[in-house]
């Protein structure tokens, strides 16, 4: 339950900018949850899951960029 919600969130969230993106699949990944019956302290692991993945995804997006770039201005220059 708790992917559907991050999903929505972030397909919800891209009209919302950058806090969207981040504050609303964790939202929705709880409240899907804990609809689903979770207890709420179950619900929460999976939402902070959902933020700690989009994050590190974020982070891993970014050094692969970074290492493209050095590449393509290695092969100008």
């Amino acid at each position: 339950a708790g992917l559907w919600g991050a999903f929505l969130g972030g397909i919800l969230g891209l009209f919302l900018g950058v806090l969207g993106v981040l504050i609303l699949p964790f939202l929705l990944a709880w409240l899907f949850e804990y609809l689903s019956g979770r207890r709420p302290e179950e619900a929460l692991k999976a939402a902070w899951g959902t933020l700690v993945g989009l994050m590190g995804g974020v982070v891993a997006k970014a050094i692969v960029h970074v290492a493209m770039g050095i590449l393509v201005i290695r092969a100008i220059f």
